[in-house]
């Protein structure tokens, strides 16, 4: 997953889709949604995959009202499609890049 900031942040999500995972180094479940995202960004054609450590860009995830890692933001076409928390199955994430609406699902 490529790493980006408020910097870039706008430019890189404002085609597609594109799943963002903010989470932390100190993180265990964090690393542990690195291997599901992985895994999924190999197989998932179509839907950018890219990672924010609200360690170093606070703004950013304070921007997003994020208060708990891992915390995953979907965009379509640069606007907010739904974000998840926590640790999440590669199932659920396919489910939740191509439907519009997931059970717990945080608009």
């Amino acid at each position: 997953m490529e790493k980006i900031s408020k910097k870039n942040f706008e430019e890189k999500t404002r085609e597609g889709t594109c799943l963002i995972k903010f989470g932390a180094e100190w993180c265990g479940p964090c690393k542990t949604l690195d291997n599901v995202l992985g895994s999924l960004e190999k197989k998932t054609e179509g839907v950018k995959f890219y990672e924010v450590d609200v360690e170093k860009d606070q703004e950013l995830a304070n921007e997003y009202g994020i208060r708990c890692v891992p915390f995953i933001l979907k965009t379509e076409e640069g606007e907010n499609a739904g974000s998840l928390i926590g640790v999440q199955s590669e199932s659920t994430l396919q489910k939740f890049i191509l439907e519009d609406s997931l059970e717990g699902e945080n608009k």
